[in-house]
């Protein structure tokens, strides 16, 4: 491949504004866009009607683990006493680093 890319920073919305450009050019194998965390949680959270089934993914490009963490003073040692417990802790301020 000896052609030119231009890259093109569609910045904002948690990535639904590169979501969106991906989705409005069906067939362009020119466009592709890095998809984080925030594909699944802004359709989760409501602020996008974008869901991860409406792109196709190319590569993983990194794995990031999923943890509960919570103060070494905090009351829960484990995920059970957490979880048992989680119907009356208020909205995180964050989920894997969006905010909520």
């Amino acid at each position: 491949w000896l052609g030119s890319v231009a890259v093109v920073n569609k910045a904002g919305g948690s990535g639904a504004l590169a979501h969106d450009y991906i989705l409005r050019r069906p067939g362009d194998a020119h466009c592709i866009a890095a998809a984080r965390m925030a594909l699944l949680t802004n359709r989760i959270l409501g602020r996008s009607s974008i869901h991860y089934t409406d792109m196709t993914p190319l590569a993983l490009m990194s794995s990031l683990p999923a943890v509960l963490a919570v103060r070494a003073d905090s009351p829960f040692s484990s995920h059970r006493g957490s979880m048992r417990t989680a119907t009356w802790i208020p909205l995180l301020p964050e989920v894997f680093g969006q905010p909520v």
